[in-house]
Parts: structure tokens; C-alpha cells; sequence
């Protein structure tokens, strides 16, 4: 049975899920959505594998992220020394049990541009690094003129001040084909969206104006979507939870729900740091950032 919702014509739109669809209700009409797709990533079924201790060579990791076939691992962190991108080489995709430090490809300096980063991505092919942090409150961009091989690194020279929408940026995720992302952030207005001219080019980024609350949690150190922009999942670090959205168009924040799903991480960590899901979404990753040599990557299935 679909539950019933009246909406008036002067209300705000409305949504709700029924045993089989989804519904909008906006002004009056009503919309049916497709069918909710099965087998959608739901962190209710969060469970933890293992986790990898990068301490000694990062004391305080702010983000991971992953090579798309997960046989490379980048860490970052910040402060002082630590504001270098750390690599580490996986023999199995995406199993911590098998990760080597890549000594030689962990030596490039974040600090000219950003003396606290909290977050990076790099694009597809391997060729851009993009970074914020919470000094400049600034997005970098960066070419490898080798894929994925940090000692050809170089930064571009361009940047986006996202200052405007949060103090403290914490958390990117980018849209798989390079044409926007969404970055999250202490007082920050909520998830804020932002946009590509041209994909993958930090000169052409604008914000759009999109911006999603998040009542959940107030200090929002990660975000990450899956089932091709259908779910949203971020991370705080002041209740040390995850907690799951469904968006009924794929990445449109307006018609994004809490789904009164989340995942309690103080078994783990008290201090989380980011959040990266495969991109077969079976698999969660994310920091437990101490401050000290015991600070470690963490996975869960899901």
C-alpha cells in the first residue's frame, strides 16, 4: 500500500515512499517516480572488515581515495610535515591487507598552495589532482603529465574560493563525469553544489546556488554517492556517524530525503575523517584520525 500524503497549493513539495514507488507531490500534482531501485547501497548493513594503520607516515589523515581498480591508495593530512600526498600500492584491489607505502611517489608538497588540506580527488584518468583545505578555504588543481604518478605533479596555478558557503571545507565528492561536485564543510550551509563548463577544469567551476541541510550533523567532515547519484551518504564528526540519503533524481539535491538510516562509528573511531565507497559500492572507507601513530584507514562491506 502507497501511503497517502495531502499536500495544499501553497505548501512546499512533499515526498514519500511507498512499498513500491516513489512519489512528489508539488503544488497540488503528484509525480510517480520510477520504482525504487533494489539493491541500492544501504549502510544499515554497514559491516567492518579491518583496518590499515598509516600513522607513521601520516599522524593526522584527513581523506582517502582510491584509483578507480582500488590498486592505489592516496592519503592526506595536515599540518606541518604532514602536508604531503601520501601513496600506498595495493596488490588486491581495494584490500588494506595488501597495501605497501610508496615512499617514492609520497614526497609531493601540498603546503605552497594549502598548509592545512582536508581533502582530495583526483580525475578518472588520473591526470588532475584537485584539493581543498581550511586555511586558503580554497579548491587547487593540479596536472600529472604521467597518470597517477606523483613525482610529475605540478600545480596548475587556478583555484575556486568556495569561502562564500563554508569556513571550514572538509568533505568533496565529484560527479563521475567531471561536470560538477558537491563539497561539504564546518559552518557550512549544508551540502553545497557546484559546477563544470567544462569537465574537470577548476577555471570554469561556479557555485550553483543548490545547497541541501544537514540537521544530522554539524561538523560534516565527508560525502559520497552511489547507485549513479540516487544515494548520499556523509559523515560528522560530532555524533561519529554516517548517514544515508536517497535523491529520487540522480544528483539533484531538491529532491534528496533523509532516509532515517545512519551507522554509528565509535566502535572504530571516535574521530572520523572522510568517507570513499567503491565504485561497485560493496565497500566503505574512512579514517580514524588520532593525531599520533595509531591513526588508520577503515573498511566495511556493505
Amino acid at each position: 500500500m502507497i501511503n497517502k500524503l495531502r499536500i495544499g497549493e501553497d505548501e512546499p513539495d512533499a515526498y514519500y515512499v511507498g512499498a513500491d514507488q516513489v512519489r512528489r507531490m508539488q503544488q497540488g500534482t503528484t509525480r510517480v517516480y520510477d520504482d525504487v531501485p533494489d539493491g541500492m547501497a544501504d549502510i544499515s548493513n554497514l559491516t567492518y572488515v579491518n583496518g590499515l594503520t598509516v600513522g607513521s607516515q601520516e599522524t593526522t589523515p584527513q581523506t582517502v581515495w582510491f584509483r578507480a581498480d582500488g590498486m592505489k591508495m592516496f592519503v592526506t593530512g595536515n599540518g606541518g610535515a604532514s602536508d604531503r600526498l601520501r601513496v600506498w600500492d595495493l596488490s588486491t584491489a581495494f584490500d588494506l591487507t595488501t597495501a605497501v607505502f610508496n615512499s617514492g611517489q609520497s614526497n609531493f608538497n601540498l603546503e605552497p598552495q594549502e598548509q592545512n588540506p582536508t581533502n582530495v580527488f583526483f580525475s578518472p584518468d588520473g591526470t588532475k589532482l584537485f584539493m581543498f583545505g581550511i586555511t586558503a578555504d580554497r579548491i587547487f588543481q593540479y596536472t600529472l603529465s604521467t597518470p597517477w604518478d606523483m613525482t610529475t605533479c605540478s600545480y596548475s596555478g587556478n583555484s575556486f574560493y568556495v569561502g562564500g558557503q563554508m569556513t571550514l571545507p572538509l568533505g568533496m565528492y565529484p560527479k563521475p563525469d567531471g561536470t560538477g561536485l558537491f563539497a561539504v564543510g564546518f559552518d557550512a550551509i549544508g551540502v553545497c553544489e557546484y559546477v563544470f563548463g567544462t569537465p574537470w577544469d577548476i577555471t570554469t567551476l561556479s557555485f550553483t546556488g543548490n545547497t541541501f541541510p544537514v540537521p544530522q550533523e554539524t561538523i560534516l567532515q565527508g560525502i559520497s554517492f552511489t547507485d549513479g547519484g540516487q544515494r548520499m551518504f556523509i559523515v560528522g564528526s560530532n555524533t561519529d556517524t554516517i548517514y544515508q540519503y536517497t535523491l529520487f533524481e540522480p544528483y539533484d539535491l531538491s529532491t534528496a530525503g533523509y532516509d532515517q538510516v545512519s551507522f554509528l562509528l565509535t566502535a572504530q573511531t571516535t574521530l572520523p575523517q572522510d568517507i570513499y565507497i567503491t565504485p561497485d559500492a560493496t565497500e566503505l572507507f574512512t579514517i580514524d584520525s588520532k593525531s599520533n601513530s595509531t591513526s588508520r584507514i577503515i573498511k566495511y562491506t556493505l
